[in-house]
């Protein structure tokens, strides 16, 4: 799957029983949010982010697992699909948050640069790459054509593309205790950035 139309039919929304008990993710807690985009990392399909889509359904009313494809894709009409996913539901609910997990955060940043007004959205991001990955430099020369996402996260030019700076923006990092893989690093944070460190590895 390479064209932007496989990328724009997989999104999935989940509803799950508001009486089950169940972890919950730090968001932050300035409005009630209504709906919330979930937005996988790098080879990781949706459904890696069902545990964490079913913690937030006691805070949020819709939440949707947005998908990409991996592999021989256009990045760019990847992030098209989520502009024009993130456009889309906004005309649904009055508070978004969106929610990264790794090269995810990336195709957020790049899909919010292309959206010129900016109302009331909470980004968070998870183990977010912000910068170039010096594995990633590595692994580029055997698959650039297949995983062009490596393109991206072994240039530290095209990977550190900021969050906008809209007020009506908040962004919270949570870095992982046992990260290995990305730096911790925010080249160019937003003014309303608050940063949170949990126990875990990167996919956990």
């Amino acid at each position: 799957m390479s064209s932007a139309d496989s990328a724009d039919s997989s999104a999935e929304t989940n509803k799950f029983p508001a009486d089950q008990s169940r972890p919950q993710l730090p968001l932050p807690s300035v409005v009630p949010i209504d709906t919330a985009i979930l937005v996988p990392g790098f080879m990781s399909p949706a459904w890696m982010m069902w545990p964490l889509a079913h913690s937030l359904t006691d805070e949020v009313d819709c939440v949707v697992r947005w998908d990409y494809p991996r592999v021989f894709t256009d990045i760019q009409a990847t992030i098209r699909s989520l502009a024009s996913e993130i456009q889309s539901r906004r005309s649904h609910s009055q508070h978004l948050a969106i929610v990264t997990h790794s090269f995810g955060d990336w195709i957020a940043r790049s899909a919010l640069q292309r959206i010129e007004h900016h109302p009331p959205t909470r980004v968070v991001s998870i183990c977010p790459v912000t910068t170039r990955i010096i594995v990633a430099a590595f692994m580029l020369q055997l698959t650039r054509w297949v995983l062009p996402e490596l393109s991206v996260m072994s240039n530290q030019s095209l990977a550190e593309v900021p969050l906008p700076s809209a007020p009506s923006i908040t962004h919270r990092v949570i870095w992982a205790s046992g990260e290995l893989l990305v730096p911790r690093y925010i080249p160019d944070p937003h003014p309303s950035l608050k940063e949170t460190t949990v126990l875990g590895m990167h996919n956990s």
